[in-house]
């Protein structure tokens, strides 16, 4: 159907742009926004949700992360090396956790994880959750604003001593 068809099924009613301008406005338009919707909705769609793929990556741990070998060891499970334990100790990171524990920890178990990788992806978010809600990792946002090399990977950081933690109070999760 095209729009001729429209405005010939409109004139056949006696309605034309002579006799209600602003209803065959109307009608155009309407015309108009069911067409594109009908003609472009799928690929549309399609794009969107390569879209939200993609920015969920990008905004991820993980897609923001670069990992340094120096800092995480790259093997099944991500190791904290000493050089990443030496920055969380810097920063105040563990001092803070080590009095917040539950508070770390109260983020994970609402989500009830039941696996080593939940545990780990749930770790970084809870990191990522408390420093941008709270005011309890003040301290650590000052030593990251001190040294901006290490934001990137800090929350991995983090997350990755979280999840440690998490796992020895949590011997029940195996997998």
């Amino acid at each position: 159907m095209t729009l001729n068809d429209v405005l010939s099924i409109l004139n056949d009613f006696g309605i034309n742009a002579q006799t209600r301008p602003f209803l065959i406005l109307g009608a155009v338009i309407l015309f108009g926004f069911f067409w594109i919707n009908h003609s472009l909705g799928k690929p549309l769609n399609t794009l969107k949700d390569n879209l939200l793929v993609v920015v969920t990556f990008l905004t991820s741990a993980t897609g923001r992360t670069k990992l340094d070998p120096t800092l995480i060891k790259q093997m099944s499970p991500l190791q904290i090396q000493p050089n990443g334990l030496k920055i969380l100790e810097e920063s105040g990171f563990i001092e803070i956790f080590n009095l917040n524990r539950s508070k770390f920890f109260s983020v994970l178990e609402t989500k009830k994880p039941t696996t080593k990788l939940e545990v780990e992806s749930l770790s970084i978010y809870s990191f990522l959750e408390i420093m941008g809600t709270d005011g309890l990792l003040n301290k650590v946002k000052a030593y990251l604003y001190q040294k901006p090399d290490k934001q990137e990977v800090f929350p991995t950081l983090a997350g990755l001593y979280i999840r440690d933690e998490y796992l020895v109070a949590h011997k029940e999760i195996i997998q």
